[in-house]
């Protein structure tokens, strides 16, 4: 199969639904949109509107419902999947430099995640430092949008939909830093349109997976064949074979790049298993339902995260690796409804991702979490931004 169309569009919309409320899509109902379109705007819409009658305490579990809850700062409303999840087979090692060192022997990293922990996206950070200084010079992100320039030295909202949440943003900015060239692969909308068309008879996914794997041989490794390239993928997107316990038949983008390039990626999933201590683990297998390591493993290497705890209301892990609390200005509290606070640099542009973002049900006094620096402060009620004079936070 070959994926058709040109022009590279994201397909960035995604329905987010909490408490039992109706849809909310990134894409208006019966337009084609960019994933430039995609803006901060609409995702506070999505944001309110995903919670119109739900009350702290009382989310359901679901992926749509951990994306909204990590972009609004609020994981702690969410049920979590790691009750569930069986624990990973730990070897030991520090999970990063487990990672560079294995990575030498390829030059293609490709690591997943759930679309809605930020703990997973502040350690893909930690990885793009470390393989950095092993010569990788490349990310390629499912969320960079394309058509966007991403060259510009901010992160900014229309780069791409789930970079929207502050610790995705970060990450990026750091890639950055770092002298990570970023580059785009999504399906665009003509190829969705296209691939259905000439290949009916294909699964959605399937397409999918084709029309990516063309996208990164375009853009990289048709060109570039030696590139040392990190690729940062949602969920199954990082399998490069079947795995013995899935139901599934689907060929993954890993798997079809890996016979493309005919290089053997590095191929890590964050997403499977679980960390039974209080730190992060890495090991090549999991346990299964019989308590034994399974065998047999749809990627290389399994990184567990441990159970989230929280402070204040807030990811301690935050705490733990630098952010420091700041209080909510008192304006923006004791409203008698929601409303949403960000924080940004002070000279940044509102178009830019937010460093910390936080969702307050009235009454409540979480506090942002932010690296020392010196932030501009906005708040935003359900039907737009709180008008009044700049409130400038100095954090220490």
């Amino acid at each position: 199969m070959s994926c058709l169309g040109r022009g590279f569009v994201s397909v960035a919309g995604i329905a987010v639904t909490l408490a039992g409320a109706a849809p909310v899509n990134a894409q208006t109902p019966g337009t084609v949109k960019t994933a430039g379109d995609v803006t901060q705007a609409s995702l506070r819409s999505a944001i309110f509107q995903s919670v119109v009658a739900a009350k702290p305490k009382e989310y359901p579990a679901g992926k749509m419902a951990g994306q909204v809850a990590s972009a609004a700062g609020r994981e702690d409303l969410v049920a979590t999947a790691a009750e569930s999840q069986p624990a990973c087979v730990a070897s030991g090692s520090d999970p990063v430099r487990h990672i560079a060192e294995r990575a030498r022997a390829t030059s293609i990293v490709i690591i997943n995640e759930t679309h809605g922990g930020p703990i997973e996206r502040y350690f893909i950070g930690n990885v793009l430092r470390a393989l950095a200084a092993e010569g990788y010079a490349i990310y390629a992100a499912e969320t960079f949008s394309n058509g966007e320039d991403l060259v510009h030295d901010d992160v900014l909202n229309n780069d791409g939909w789930y970079l929207n949440e502050p610790i995705f943003g970060r990450t990026v900015r750091l890639a950055k830093s770092l002298g990570y060239k970023l580059v785009a692969y999504e399906e665009t909308q003509d190829q969705n349109r296209a691939s259905a068309a000439a290949h009916p008879e294909l699964s959605r996914i399937d397409r999918r997976e084709t029309c990516q794997t063309e996208n990164l041989m375009k853009a990289i490794f048709t060109d570039q064949p030696d590139a040392k390239v990190v690729i940062h993928v949602g969920d199954a997107h990082a399998w490069e074979r079947k795995a013995p316990w899935s139901q599934f038949a689907y060929v993954w983008m890993a798997e079809r790049l890996k016979k493309a390039t005919g290089r053997d990626p590095l191929t890590i999933s964050q997403i499977d298993c679980v960390s039974s201590t209080t730190g992060v683990v890495i090991g090549e297998s999991r346990l299964g339902k019989d308590g034994k390591a399974e065998v047999g493993s749809p990627v290389d290497l399994y990184v567990g995260h441990p159970a989230l705890t929280f402070r204040d209301g807030r990811p301690a892990w935050r705490q733990d690796v630098g952010d420091k609390p700041a209080a909510v200005p008192g304006q923006f509290l004791n409203l008698t409804e929601r409303v949403m606070i960000e924080a940004r640099p002070e000279s940044a542009p509102l178009e830019s991702v937010p460093i910390d973002r936080i969702l307050l049900f009235p009454g409540e006094k979480l506090p942002l979490l932010l690296p020392p620096g010196r932030y501009r402060i906005d708040g935003y009620l359900a039907v737009g931004r709180i008008e009044a004079a700049p409130v400038i936070v100095d954090v220490k």
